[in-house]
């Protein structure tokens, strides 16, 4: 009896052992949550997608961009952040960076030459203003001669490519309200949405992928210093590849209307927008969730059968809003579109195929989607110039609260200049874990 009560209890330590060496999130947080809280919090929440195999860039419908053809995926296990990044969450970086420019510029440093937080800010003191004016924006650009902070004075320094460091400005573009939506009333927004605390819990927006890219590095170093020399893992924070985003969102039912045993022309033709009309149109009309953020649908004779509003929000919605979906995710669908690190390649290497092997139909292809899409600024040059810059373009994910149900599909790519910004866009982070050798 006592043998088995002992092998019992060295089952059971073996048992926790191996738990604790497959998630090492709990061993980093163990070590951390005495120094910081709110980090060690926010690992607690990351959900762990376990590795699998599946069908990605599938879809239903097309768009002036949807070329790409599904392909069949294996990834390994990761784990990402169940809510979309917060205005709070940036505006704690945000906060760190003015904050580390204005103690350099007051001298603040500790016997290491380390900048030292020991010592506060007197943001009220005429002597401590004269010391950071270089921070103000110039006296020509105030409005009433308030002292304003200049937002392209807030640099972090970021290589935005491998061996190119450049000093990043940081702070949301909050102007995106009013340069998107010009007949709309967007001076509360960009006045009030990323700092007031009422907006605290809803997705940063304004914020370009260099400028998401620049807050996992920041993450990254935060995180690093606060674990041990001799911490068994390297923790990276990172955003998702469009594989990973997509392994992550719920896989949707295969759209046999789009793949059927077509040939591989027969299925860029459908996906290219030959045969738009009737697939969008009948997508639409079928798919009118309404537990997820996004915009409005119009039936076959124009008229709306869904308006913004009815989903729940008339722009973005907090990060928890709607129900988390079956691997414990916010707003995979809607709210704001997502960042990816995957650039436009998957895309260009369909298109160039096709456009190589099929010039006359490619190029008479491109003047029916000028027709259907007289506003896509793709179109003003020709196909060649496009698929170079669709290359360097970043793929977001995940549809938004200004788009249509098409974009909700987690396998439909949208595309954005890395260096753009929108308040549409926001992103979250995974967190890569491996050990050290």
């Amino acid at each position: 009896m006592k043998k088995t009560g002992l092998l019992f209890y060295l089952l059971f330590f073996f048992y926790v052992l191996q738990a604790q060496e497959e998630n090492p999130i709990k061993n980093i947080t163990k070590k951390i949550k005495h120094h910081n809280k709110a980090l060690a919090e926010e690992l607690s929440w990351l959900k762990k997608i376990d590795g699998k195999t599946f069908i990605s860039q599938q879809y239903e419908g097309t768009d002036s961009l949807s070329f790409y053809l599904p392909s069949r995926v294996s990834l390994s296990a990761l784990y990402i952040s169940p809510y979309e990044l917060t205005n709070k969450q940036y505006l704690e970086f945000t906060n760190y960076v003015q904050d580390s420019i204005a103690r350099t510029l007051m001298g603040y440093f500790n016997k290491t030459h380390v900048l030292d937080y020991t010592k506060n800010i007197d943001w009220k003191n005429k002597l401590t203003l004269e010391k950071l004016n270089s921070l103000f924006l110039s006296p020509e650009n105030r409005i009433f001669n308030r002292l304003e902070i200049d937002p392209e004075k807030i640099l972090y320094a970021y290589a935005v490519e491998k061996n190119a460091v450049m000093d990043l400005p940081v702070l949301p573009d909050t102007l995106c309200w009013i340069k998107e939506y010009a007949y709309a009333y967007g001076e509360p927004m960009t006045s009030r949405y990323f700092r007031h605390p009422v907006f605290y819990g809803y997705p940063v927006v304004g914020v370009s992928y260099y400028q998401a890219m620049a807050f996992c590095h920041w993450k990254t170093r935060q995180l690093q210093n606060l674990l041990p020399a001799d911490f068994p893992y390297e923790v990276r924070f990172d955003l998702p590849t469009a594989l990973e985003w997509e392994a992550a969102a719920t896989i949707p039912t295969p759209a046999t209307a789009v793949l059927g045993n077509n040939t591989k022309m027969e299925k860029m033709k459908m996906q290219s927008g030959q045969f738009a009309n009737k697939p969008v149109k009948a997508f639409e009309k079928k798919y009118i969730p309404l537990d997820c953020n996004y915009f409005s649908i119009k039936d076959a004779n124009g008229y709306t059968i869904k308006e913004p509003a009815d989903d729940g929000a008339l722009y973005t919605a907090r990060v928890d809003h709607y129900e988390k979906d079956k691997n414990g995710l916010y707003n995979m669908r809607g709210n704001v579109a997502e960042w990816t690190s995957t650039n436009g390649n998957e895309a260009y290497e369909s298109l160039k195929e096709y456009f190589t092997e099929n010039s006359t139909t490619a190029m008479q292809m491109q003047e029916e989607l000028k027709t259907a899409y007289p506003t896509a600024t793709l179109w003003q040059t020709g196909y060649p110039e496009f698929l170079a810059r669709m290359k360097a373009w970043k793929i977001v994910k995940g549809g938004s609260w200004s788009t249509t149900p098409f974009y909700l599909q987690t396998g439909v790519h949208q595309f954005a200049i890395p260096f753009s910004s929108s308040s549409s866009i926001g992103f979250r982070y995974i967190v890569h874990i491996s050990r050290k050798n």
